[in-house]
């Protein structure tokens, strides 16, 4: 229901579960970002085909405000 009213879904869940909530997910998302550590951006876009899919790198230094988050 969230991902049907969003703009962006962002995906904070443990990598294991990828498919389990892409099942719920990807019939609704428009754009998915991800922050699943060592998954790679092929098996986001396997688990949303009909989204944009992105992943996010963020990193300890971010949280200091000292660093940047990689986007691909």
């Amino acid at each position: 229901e969230v991902a049907a009213k969003s703009d962006v879904t962002f995906l904070c869940h443990k990598p294991t579960q990828l498919l389990e909530v892409a099942s719920d997910v990807a019939p609704h998302a428009k754009v998915v970002v991800s922050i699943l550590g060592g998954v790679p951006l092929s098996d986001l876009r396997s688990a949303y085909p009909s989204s944009e899919v992105y992943r996010a790198l963020p990193s300890t230094p971010v949280e200091l405000r000292q660093g940047v988050v990689l986007l691909a």
